[in-house]
C-alpha cells in the first residue's frame, strides 16, 4: 500500500511541476484558455491529493479498528464476560426453578444481558450466554 501511495504522490508531483513549468514558459494572461486550463489542472491535482489523504486516514482507521476487534485481550475479556453472564444465568435459573415460576430461558437471558454491568440487547445476550455455557461445559439452551 505504501508503494502505491508513493507512486501516486510522485505522479501528482510530476504533473504539478510540468504544469507550473508550462505556465512559466508562456506569457501568463488570465484570459488565455491554456492558462485557465493549467490553473484548473493544478486545482484538480490539489483536490486529488486531499482525497487521497482522506482515504489513507480512513484506511488506517479501519485497519486499527479491525486489529482492536480481533485483539487477544478483547477476545479474553469477551470470553470472561460470557462466562460471568452464564454463571449469573445459572444462578437465576436455579432460583427460578426453586420458586416454580414459568419464565422462559430466553426471557431470563434477556434479563441478565440487560444488567448494567453487561448492557447487551436481547440477541447479543442470548449468544453471549450460550457461548459462556459452552465454555463452562454446560449445555446451551435452545430458546428462541
Amino acid at each position: 500500500m505504501a508503494d502505491t501511495e508513493e507512486t501516486i504522490e510522485a505522479w501528482i508531483t510530476s504533473r504539478e511541476e510540468a504544469t507550473r513549468h508550462l505556465l512559466d514558459l508562456i506569457d501568463f494572461n488570465p484570459g488565455d484558455a491554456f492558462a485557465r486550463r493549467a490553473e484548473a489542472t493544478l486545482t484538480n491535482l490539489h483536490a486529488i491529493r486531499e482525497i487521497l489523504a482522506k482515504a489513507a486516514k480512513y484506511a488506517d482507521l479501519c485497519a486499527r479498528n479491525s486489529e482492536n476487534a480481533r485483539s487477544p485481550t478483547k477476545r479474553l475479556r469477551t470470553r470472561e464476560r460470557n462466562m460471568e453472564m452464564a454463571r449469573e444465568f445459572n444462578k437465576r435459573a436455579v432460583r427460578r426453578a426453586g420458586l416454580g415460576t414459568n419464565r422462559s430461558d430466553l426471557a431470563l437471558m434477556t434479563e441478565v444481558g440487560r444488567l448494567p454491568r453487561f448492557n447487551l440487547k436481547r440477541s447479543a445476550a442470548h449468544i453471549a450466554i450460550n457461548a459462556g455455557l459452552v465454555e463452562l461445559g454446560r449445555v446451551p439452551t435452545k430458546a428462541g
